[in-house]
């Protein structure tokens, strides 16, 4: 008899891991995300060398192209000192499937050859480039490619790539200083373009002249020297790897593998309930209130003393306004991404779906005229979305519009996580007493011998309760919506006092004030 204390063996045999189908976990890194999608990154891929010589170089570079699966899907690659002259035609140095952008060295720089700058775009990356500038003289010579991908992150609307060579024996603050004009012409003009600057600047620093570039190349490139830059105006955007030297070159390779993460991945959307009011809705609130019986509400708020309690019955009058309100408006979960333009609105976010449901029918007459809609639209929403910004500025006395609307023009970003420490508390209310020295300087005191028989009776007019409640910056108290009180003939309460405000009640809008007849 067997013992009970047997372990039985496994009915089905384990196989090893590398014959199981179920897949047990995935590889992460820069790497891997670019390897799985070699031709949408968030940022161009790039490769940079200074090849010395490009023309007895271009069979290692097809080599390298043809092995090497990293290279052969770069999106950009750069090459320094060419030694290209109009002698040697672009089909001599054309590489497959890459459009070819060069700048050859010319008699402006001082010297007959030497120089010269290439950069290759990758066209199953994009097919839109176009050469912007270029410019040469004795201390830089730089070309500018302006790039518009297939794919590209919704916070960029283009991408330029400028190449830079510096010579060793050049001025150094002549050539910053030629090269911080053209980047800030750049930047003005394309205020939400990504902007790569690469190249070889070996003595020169570019952050001397712009500061808020970030260099990514840490590693020496020559010797010890770290001589070959690629400058972005996006921080966290690249990781840099180094690879051998192009042939008998003495600068190594460098291969930047974008590590930028959009806001999309960054922050999440944020949901926002909004109140809509449907067509005849204000017609059914004016019949709801028009046949309300508010002497039940009066006779509700008496007291012990038969007087009315004036804050009861605006709680109640003003509660019952607002459930009327609710019963006829809708709601609705507006979700916001962080990356939306800030001039995009409901309109446009229809247009965009119709155009989507056009394009997807295959009827080419509607989609055009989808297309058309969708294009006015954008530009009625950015002329709204101006006069909206130009209207913070036309009102002196609102110090708070005036400055969240220089925020939004200059695209002011608040410092969550400052790095100083807070001040002390105590020094707000010193700045306080500071400034206002004078008004208590002002107030003199009011003799009273006591006696309520002699006192002058207070006074209240309505346009003083108005401006006091108007000015009310309380966060306690709750108003009608706006809507309702600009139409005074709709809605109106008869039998109510003239003036009420809601002391604190849910799911109601900030107004000014409520006037009842």
């Amino acid at each position: 008899m067997p013992s009970p204390w047997r372990v039985c063996k496994p009915r089905w045999k384990r196989r090893p891991r590398r014959e199981r189908k179920q897949k047990r976990g995935k590889r992460a890194g820069i790497r891997v995300r670019l390897y799985l999608c070699p031709y949408r990154p968030a940022l161009p891929s790039l490769f940079m060398a200074n090849v010395r010589s490009l023309t007895n170089k271009l069979d290692e570079i097809h080599v390298r192209l043809a092995n090497k699966s990293p290279l052969k899907t770069c999106s950009l690659m750069i090459f320094t000192e060419t030694w290209l002259n109009d002698s040697i035609l672009d089909s001599v140095v054309q590489l497959t499937d890459r459009s070819l952008f060069r700048s050859d060295r010319t008699m402006e720089s001082g010297k007959t050859r030497g120089g010269g700058l290439c950069v290759y775009v990758n066209n199953n990356w994009c097919t839109d480039a176009s050469l912007v500038a270029t410019f040469c003289s004795v201390n830089v010579e730089y070309m500018v490619v302006k790039c518009r991908p297939f794919y590209l992150p919704r916070e960029f609307s283009v991408a330029l790539v400028m190449a830079v060579y510096i010579p060793p024996s050049a001025h150094v603050e002549s050539a910053l200083d030629i090269l911080h004009a053209a980047i800030v012409k750049l930047e003005t003009k394309y205020v939400e373009g990504v902007l790569l600057v690469a190249g070889d600047f070996n003595q020169a620093r570019l952050k001397v002249v712009l500061p808020k570039f970030y260099q990514y190349v840490k590693v020496p490139t020559r010797g010890g020297n770290v001589l070959d830059h690629v400058y972005c105006n996006i921080k966290d955007a690249y990781a840099t790897f180094r690879y051998p030297n192009i042939g008998h070159s003495d600068h190594m390779s460098l291969f930047l593998v974008p590590a930028y993460k959009t806001v999309v991945q960054r922050f999440r959307p944020t949901s926002t309930s909004i109140t809509v009011w449907p067509e005849g809705a204000m017609q059914k609130l004016q019949d709801a209130l028009e046949f309300t019986d508010w002497g039940l509400f009066i006779e509700e708020s008496l007291g012990d003393d038969n007087n009315v309690n004036v804050d009861s019955l605006t709680s109640m009058v003003l509660g019952y306004v607002c459930c009327c309100i609710q019963s006829v408006t809708i709601k609705k979960c507006v979700r916001t991404y962080a990356n939306d333009k800030p001039w995009i609105n409901g309109t446009v976010r229809t247009l965009l779906s119709e155009r989507d449901k056009a394009f997807r029918s295959g009827d080419q007459n509607v989609f055009r005229a989808a297309r058309q809609k969708l294009k006015k639209g954008i530009i009625e929403a950015k002329r709204a979305f101006s006069v909206k910004l130009e209207s913070k500025f036309k009102n002196d006395k609102d110090a708070k519009s005036l400055w969240k609307g220089i925020q939004d023009i200059s695209d002011y970003k608040v410092n969550k996580n400052p790095s100083h420490k807070e001040a002390d508390s105590s020094l707000g209310e010193t700045l306080n007493i500071f400034y206002s020295r004078f008004d208590s300087m002002a107030v003199s005191p009011v003799d009273w011998d006591g006696n309520l028989e002699n006192a002058e009776p207070l006074v209240l007019d309505e346009l003083s309760v108005r401006r006091c409640f108007a000015s009310s910056k309380s966060g306690a108290v709750r108003w009608v919506p706006s809507c309702i009180l600009d139409q005074p003939e709709r809605g109106s309460l008869p039998g109510t006092p003239a003036l009420l405000y809601l002391p604190d009640l849910p799911d109601t809008e900030p107004s000014t004030r409520v006037e009842l007849s």
